[in-house]
């Protein structure tokens, strides 16, 4: 958890984010000891990467693998899902606002986010 905690994923620098995030990335590799601590500290600042129209495009990437690596392992009624509705709404197409993510690697990475969501909430509930 220390580990953690002490990557700066609100660092101005992009590329310093952009590692600390590839870093996080690899320590998600595996459920985390502290799994709610970690989320909880996590999810602002990994949507706030998901959403940021500056933020580059392989740190966008990135942080939607932390998100999905992430969902793996948090119970389903840690998701966010008031924060995170409306940057998949923007990110993979607002047909009022004519905005979407430029990136396809993105994209799909949000549409996997998605089904992860769907698979929680409404599969598991029709089983």
């Amino acid at each position: 958890m220390e580990e953690i905690q002490s990557l700066e994923l609100e660092e101005v620098d992009k590329v310093v984010r952009k590692r600390n995030l590839l870093r996080l990335k690899e320590i998600l590799g595996s459920k985390p000891a502290h799994a709610t601590e970690t989320w909880a500290a996590l999810w602002a600042p990994l949507l706030r990467r998901l959403q940021a129209d500056g933020e580059g495009e392989r740190c966008r990437e990135v942080a939607a693998g932390c998100v999905l690596a992430c969902y793996a392992w948090v119970a389903k009624g840690e998701f966010r899902l008031q924060y995170l509705f409306p940057i998949l709404r923007s990110r993979l197409g607002d047909p009022e606002e004519r905005s979407y993510e430029r990136s396809e690697e993105v994209r799909a990475l949000l549409a996997r986010i998605l089904r992860v969501v769907l698979e929680k909430f409404v599969v598991e509930e029709l089983r």
